[in-house]
Parts: C-alpha cells; structure tokens; sequence
C-alpha cells in the first residue's frame, strides 16, 4: 500500500498514467536527495549549536538568516528562469531554453558590481543592529552573497529542464560539503566568521558543478543572439518581491530576538526556531516537481488540482513532522542541541504549528508564481507590516514572538485561499 501523499497524488491528479508516473518517479527521486540534503542542513545546524557557545551561535543563526533574506532576490530568479525555461523545452525549443540561461548570466554579473557596493555601505549599520563586533564576520557574510548570486540561477535551469536528479543531487553536495567544512572550521576554532568563509566556497564549488548537465543547452543557444529579457524580467521582479516578503517574514524573528534578548536567550530562542522552521523544507520538494508542470498546463482546472496537491503533501508532511517532535521536545532537544537549550522545549510546539501554515502560505506563493499572478505580492506585504508592528509593540518574551509566528500565516493562508478563488486564469 502506497502512502498517504501518493494516494493524494493518484486521486486529485488528472493526468495520464505516463505523466504521473513519471511525477512520482521524479518526485521519489527528488524527495530522497533534498530529504538529504534538508537533514545535513540540520545536522550542520546541530553540529555548529554543540561545537560552539550559544552566544557564537546566536551570531552564526542571525548572519545565516540574513543571508536567506538577503539572497532571495536569486530564488526569485530560480523561479522565473524555471518558467521561461519550461515554456522553452514544452515548445521542443532547447536552444532557446539555454539562451534564457545566458541572458540572466550576462544580466547577473552585471548586476554584482553596484549589489557589491550596496553591500558595503550596509555592512556597518548591519554589524550595529546585529551587534557584531568583529567585521571579519560581516566580510565573510558578503562573500557569501556574493557566492550564492549565481546558484539559483543555474538549478532553475536544472528545474525547468526537469533535470531533477541533478538538482537534489547539487543540493545533496552543497550541504556535504557545507556540513564537512563547517565543522573542520569549528574544530579549527574560527568562530561563525570562519563558517561563513567556508559556506562561500562551498558555494562556488557546487555552482561550477551544477552546470554540467547544462552544457548542451548552453551550447546550442550559442547560435541565437542575445536579447533584452522584458519579460522575464517582469516576471522575476514580481517573484523577488514576492519571495522577499515571504522569507522576511519566517526569519524577522531571529533578528528580533537577537536585539531584544541577552545572547544565551537569543542563542536558545535560535535553537527553537531551527526547529520549527524544519517544517519550511517540505514545500521544496512540492513546489520544485510541481512548479515548471503548472507554469504550461494553460488550464483552469488543472491548475487547481496541482495546488492541491501540494497542500496535501506539504500539510500530511507537516503534521507528522510535527506529532514526532511535539511528542519528545526536550529529549529531542537534549540529543540534538545538548543541556544548554532544554529551555526552548516550550516553544518549539507552538513554533512547529506556525511553520506547518507558513509553508502552505510558501505552497501557495509558487503557485501564483507559476501563474504569472504579480498581484499577490501585496497580500505578503500587507503581511509583513502587520507583523513588524506586532513585533514593535510584543518583543518582551520569546513567546509572544512565537504567539506572532502563529497569528501571521494564519491570516495568510485565509487570503491566500481568497485570492485563489478570485484570481483564477480563464479558461482558455
């Protein structure tokens, strides 16, 4: 007998038994090697949480969270380029699939000069707000941004194409990689600047990797000239709005807390919200297989179907993961993090239900995304600032943060669902 989620996916889909064959086969495949992939993220979490002091490692969460903020202007290129590539390869137009890829390389490195300089002038008032001390560390974190520009540009390429093997095994390597010299720099006792350092070269080592089963597309797009990308460029501004409100939103607690609370809480806070937001790695999967299918299916009702889902995946998922952990939180935290963060036990509950609906509210912004439907950034915006002001006026106890982590996505997935209804594309 299949599992709960394969049986989902044989009675909402409505596609031929090839086409969901071949969608369960890509997405076993790509399941096991980001399940991977997501557990050494945890891992390396865990192992920095162990081999350095809460206070260190308070420092390390809060330069990681910047970094997945800072950084999702590239996701959002993923996004977009994943599109346009999939709409190329359903048209059986390789060569101009591959010149998607050249015209955002050559758009990218252009655009990394003046990122650089805007880096530099914020890198002082960063290390203030963040109350770093040793500007090595804020360097690294810069290098590191600068490392990840790239990435997603590639495994969107990777996505598009349906290389899915390939895109769970680049992640698989990325966090081996990353998990093997982190800790090498932790033993070596060059503190979160160090990791950052590592993180950096990690990420240029597996980007050059990535590329390789690109190679043939590149080639053939070497014929076609290069032209301006209006509109994936539309497309990708509404993606890096979009999943710029989104990750500010699940990581804007990490920097709250490190600036409201003394760093031993902030550090067991940051253990607490690790945990949690576990929960945030199960729409990748969903969202990865599903999202270059929904973006060519031109169709109403199908595009419903697809949605849901993901939803089911993500949520049947989602509280599982959550049972399992809600049921041993401080043994769970004892084996993981050690004595010293027995304390985020009774947070880590009420955390794992907020993450379990911000990843449907994270299912649902990829299917707009895949829609074309740029509106939906404002419903993320108008979610943000309710959330900021929440956080101005509830700061003094890491539950009252945590109360916020659950009040916010729950008004989300309600308008999600709203706008859905609203905004469905015609049938064509």
């Amino acid at each position: 007998m299949g599992s709960p989620q394969t049986a989902t996916l044989r009675h909402i889909l409505p596609a031929a038994g090839g086409r969901r064959r071949e969608l369960l086969r890509s997405g076993a495949v790509l399941g096991v090697a980001v399940g991977a992939a997501n557990l050494l993220q945890v891992v390396f979490h865990v192992a920095m949480a162990r081999m350095l002091k809460p206070a260190e490692y308070s420092l390390l969460a809060s330069l990681l969270a910047v970094v997945m903020i800072f950084t999702v202007p590239t996701l959002a290129l993923q996004a977009a380029v994943a599109r346009e590539v999939a709409e190329r390869m359903a048209d059986e137009d390789a060569a101009s699939a591959g010149l998607v890829l050249r015209q955002v390389w050559r758009w990218l490195w252009r655009l990394l000069v003046p990122v650089a300089c805007a880096l530099a002038v914020v890198s002082v008032p960063l290390a203030i707000v963040l109350n770093v001390h040793r500007p090595t560390a804020i360097f690294a974190t810069a290098l590191t941004l600068a490392a990840t520009a790239t990435l997603p540009v590639i495994w969107g390429g990777l996505q598009g194409t349906h290389r899915f093997g390939a895109l769970g095994g680049a992640q698989t390597a990325f966090a081996v990689l990353k998990l093997a010299l982190g800790i090498a720099l932790a033993v070596a006792g060059t503190g979160a600047a160090g990791v950052m350092f590592g993180v950096a070269g990690v990420t240029v080592i597996v980007a050059g990797l990535s590329l390789i089963p690109l190679a043939g597309l590149w080639r053939q797009s070497r014929r076609l000239e290069l032209t301006p990308m209006n509109g994936l460029a539309g497309h990708a501004m509404t993606a890096v709005l979009a999943l710029s409100l989104f990750a500010a939103m699940t990581n804007f607690d990490l920097l709250v807390a490190r600036v409201a609370f003394a760093p031993s809480v902030s550090g067991v806070y940051a253990a607490a919200s690790l945990t949690g937001r576990t929960i945030l790695l199960l729409p990748t999967i969903a969202t990865t297989l599903l999202f270059p299918h929904v973006a060519v299916l031109r169709d109403r009702e199908r595009e419903r179907r697809y949605l849901l889902v993901g939803l089911a995946f993500v949520g049947l998922l989602g509280l599982a993961t959550s049972a399992v952990l809600l049921a041993v939180p401080r043994l769970f935290l004892d084996l993981v993090f050690g004595s010293r963060y027995a304390g985020a036990a009774g947070w880590i509950g009420p955390l794992l239900i907020g993450m379990t609906l911000y990843a449907l509210v994270q299912t649902y912004t990829y299917h707009f995304l895949s829609l074309d439907r740029r509106r939906f950034w404002i419903v993320l915006a108008g979610g943000l600032l309710a959330q900021s002001a929440l956080f101005a006026v509830l700061h003094a106890t890491p539950m009252q943060l945590v109360s916020i982590q659950i009040a916010v996505p729950a008004a989300l997935l309600a308008l999600c669902e709203i706008f859905d209804r609203r905004h469905r594309r015609p049938q064509s």
